[in-house]
């Protein structure tokens, strides 16, 4: 298996490229916007369409993200990694923590059906997510829209 390291050596500005980005996945956490990467730990995501999504609170989900024919992005959780407990947490919290929250909202008349809900991140964009079952019985989301722009 070739590692970082190895492509480093073979690759010196790789490194570099690395480090750049690992700023800016620093700055989104920050800003409350989850991050998606593949990590040598878990080789499964070394390849394919298997990545890990962190949170600013520290979760860690293994998803399989999907494009479809019709270039819908869909998102399933594989296993939960790292699981920070926020029972009792208010969506205040949650947010000022920088965890993006879900929920319904009669402003906007779709998301009170069931499928489809608001998505709410700590800088404060906002979208329409539809949250689903497949056919082979996975659990998938998918955006919808963007309800703000920043």
């Amino acid at each position: 298996m070739v590692t970082l390291e190895d492509i480093y050596k073979d690759d010196p500005i790789e490194k570099g490229i690395d480090e750049d980005a690992g700023l800016g996945a620093e700055a989104m956490l920050k800003a409350g916007i989850p991050i998606f990467y593949r990590d040598e730990q878990y080789p499964e995501t070394l390849k394919g369409n298997l990545f890990i999504k962190e949170f600013s609170i520290g979760t860690k989900h293994l998803v399989r993200m999907e494009l479809t024919a019709d270039y819908r992005l869909l998102e399933e959780v594989v296993v939960i990694l790292k699981e920070v407990d926020v029972s009792g947490w208010s969506n205040e919290q949650l947010l000022k923590a920088g965890h993006p929250i879900t929920y319904s909202d009669e402003q906007y008349p779709e998301t009170m059906m069931g499928e489809l809900f608001v998505r709410e991140y700590k800088t404060g964009a906002k979208s329409i997510v539809r949250r689903f079952i497949s056919e082979d019985g996975r659990a998938l989301e998918e955006k919808i829209r963007s309800l703000t722009t920043l």
